[in-house]
Parts: structure tokens; sequence; C-alpha cells
């Protein structure tokens, strides 16, 4: 029966084709060859241009009726070709894995090993320096090493019946405090090989330790029951520290996070810092509930939002709590006075076509006249002239906002 193509097979041909194209040079090809990249191919049994030109088959594929699959007696494994009869880390099976051992006809052979697995899934092990597997299928070495198919007990203590040794830590072991059979007693630990009973500060047994489940983060309230990081363990029960409070599982300190500044859903801005449980902004900045105002600016009424600093179209700006192209009377009365302090409104004289407010001041002791419009073509405008005359502006771009 003919083998179907392999789908991850097919996809790695896909992708590959993506990846790269049939160069631009043509060649006429005899039949039953196509033109790829100006070399003449056969796409019914090229693995680099199977079924079509940079469609490339997997590493030990064939291509076949210009179709990507393994070779006959092969199979798939991970995208990869595989002779399941014999690889000895796909033995039979996908995800049979031999270990030290050999495949043969799909099953383990373990040779000069060990099998320690079940007749349907062998296990080979090397049983001369396996410490699960020492000199025999589940013979344990425990603390020891296995050497040469014997346990090798080192600094720890051989506490095995007979022929089957078992290392153990007859130092820390409860069961084997100081010597083989020797147990402690329920409360007691194993500590240097003398058996001590817990007590005073740390009363409670847990493992071979002595804790205080009362106050022992490790063992709040019963032996291994850790507290989540940052908590402490008080009367049995994981809390946060003095001075924290728990915000959506997390301790924080309401009075200095500036995530969670005075309560849990409190945010300071971006420039700001959480002090006292409120959220402020350095000086000289002026904290205006999330932002900070800069020096020379102040909170607008409302107290959510800082003015906004405006020029005034000679060269010096002014203040107000309107947003940036925002023409009014208040707004050109205070561009000029920002140009001219001390100065006054000129009422008389002023005759342009266009909403406009006049002002004048002494500038290095010259009377001049500046004026600022709001309205019409000149919106934006200013002009100044250095006499008590008022001139109009002309259209044109804005020069004060």
């Amino acid at each position: 029966m003919a083998r179907r193509p392999d789908a991850s097979l097919l996809l790695l041909a896909l992708t590959m084709s993506l990846a790269a194209g049939c160069g631009d040079k043509k060649v006429t090809c005899p039949a039953g060859q196509a033109d790829c990249s100006g070399a003449c191919t056969d796409l019914q049994s090229d693995v680099r241009n199977c079924g079509g030109c940079t469609l490339r088959c997997a590493a030990g594929a064939a291509c076949n009726a210009g179709q990507c699959g393994c070779p006959a007696g092969q199979d798939t494994c991970a995208g990869a070709c595989v002779d399941l009869a014999a690889d000895p880390r796909h033995c039979g099976t996908c995800t049979h894995d031999c270990g030290t051992g050999t495949c043969a006809a799909g099953a383990c052979a373990c040779g000069a090993t060990r099998d320690c697995g079940t007749q349907a899934s062998p296990q080979c092990v090397d049983d001369q320096r396996d410490g699960a597997n020492c000199g025999a299928c589940g013979q344990s070495c425990g603390a020891g090493t296995c050497l040469s198919g014997a346990c090798a007990c080192g600094t720890s203590t051989d506490c095995g019946p007979g022929a089957n040794p078992r290392c153990l830590d007859t130092r820390a072991d409860r069961l084997n405090c100081g010597a083989c059979g020797n147990p402690c007693a329920d409360g007691e630990i194993c500590s240097a090989g003398t058996c001590l009973a817990c007590g005073g500060a740390t009363p409670d047994r847990c493992g071979n330790a002595c804790a205080d489940t009362a106050t022992d983060a490790a063992n709040c309230g019963a032996c291994g029951h850790a507290c989540a990081a940052g908590r402490v363990c008080t009367a049995g029960a994981c809390t946060c520290p003095a001075g924290q409070t728990s915000c959506s599982g997390t301790c924080v300190d309401l009075q200095t996070d500036p995530s969670h500044c005075g309560s849990c859903t409190g945010t300071c801005g971006a420039q700001q810092s959480c002090v006292a449980g409120g959220c402020t902004c350095a000086a000289p900045a002026v904290t205006c509930g999330a932002a900070c105002c800069t020096a020379g600016t102040t909170c607008c009424p409302g107290g959510t939002a800082c003015q906004t600093v405006h020029a005034n179209g000679l060269g010096g700006s002014f203040v107000n709590c309107d947003p940036l192209g925002t023409y009014t009377e208040q707004s050109a009365l205070a561009a000029a006075a920002s140009w001219g302090p001390g100065g006054t409104r000129v009422v008389a004289g002023l005759t342009c076509p266009n909403e406009c407010i006049a002002w004048t001041a002494t500038i290095n002791q010259i009377i001049n006249t500046g004026v600022w419009c709001w309205t019409g073509a000149a919106q934006g405008r200013v002009l100044v002239s250095a006499s008590a005359v008022p001139m109009c502006p002309v259209a044109g771009p804005s020069q004060w906002n």
C-alpha cells in the first residue's frame, strides 16, 4: 500500500518555499523536468524541489511522485525520519527510548547492561554505576554511590541488611540517629548524631528541624506551609508586615508606594512621588491633581490641570488656563501685559477691522504701542509701533497663542 505524505514534512517544505523563490533565469528543460533557478530538475523526485521549485524535503525524507515522505521502512518522529525497528531513541514507537541499550526488531536489547523495566517497556541501566539499581534492579545506594555494582557509602553509614547496603547519614537521620536503628522520639530531631527535643523559641518539630509555627514564615500555622514572598507569620497566619497593607494580594506601604498612595487604588502621576500617603511633586513644581505644574505656572480652578504657557508674539510669554490656540479678549490683554508691564490699554484711535486691543508702554524711554487681534483674518497677529498711535496687524500666520 502506498505511503501517505507526512503532514509535518509537507509543512516544512511549504515554509522553505515561502522563504525563497525561483530565479529569473529561464532555460529550456527536457520533457518531465522543470526550470528551477536556471537548472533543470525532476519535480517528482528531487528532494530540494519536491513538487515545486524550492519545496525542500526534511532531512532523511525522500521525494516520491512530487510528495515528501519517509523512505520505505521509516516513520516520522518529531519531524525526522527514523527506523522504529532499529533506532534506540525511538524503538518500536516514537517515544520509546532504550536508554543505554540497543534496538533490534523494534524491541530494546540491553546487551551488557541490565533490563530493569517491564517486558512491555524495557529500561536498560548500567547496574555497575546506577545508584538506584546498583548490582541489581531496585537496589538503591541512598546517600552513597554505586561503584562496580556495589554501594560505597563514603562518609555516610551502611545501614543495609546483610549484602544489601543502605547508605544513610546517621548525623541527621531521625530513624537512625548516631547509629543504625536508633530512632528519635516523636518530638525530637537528629542533630550531629544526637536526638534533641524541640522547645523554647522553637517548640514544633517540622521534619528534622525545630520551628515555631506561630512565627516561622516557612512553617506558618503548620509544617511546610510557607508564606508568600513579602509576608510574615503572625500568630500562625501569613500577614503583611507592620505598616503595610494587602492590595490585591501584595503587601504595600500606603505611605510611600506611588501605585497605592493613601489607598489601594491611589495612583500618583508619572512625575510624582508618594509622601505620607499623598501624591506630591518635587519643589519648585506645584502639585495639581496627578500633574506637576512647572515653575511660573499654577493649578487651574478645579485642581486637576496646570496653567498653559502661551507666547505673546514678541519674545515673551504669559500663562492662563486656556489651551493653546485659544484667542479671546482676555488672552490678548494677558499677552499685552506680559510684553509691557505697567502699560495701559488704548481705546482711542483703534480702528482695526478685526477685534483687537491696543496696549501702550514705555520701553527704553520710548513710547511703544502694540496691537493684538483675536478674531478675523488677523487673528493671532501682533504689530508694535514706536509711537502712541496704534497700527493694525495684517493677515498672516499666528504670532501669539
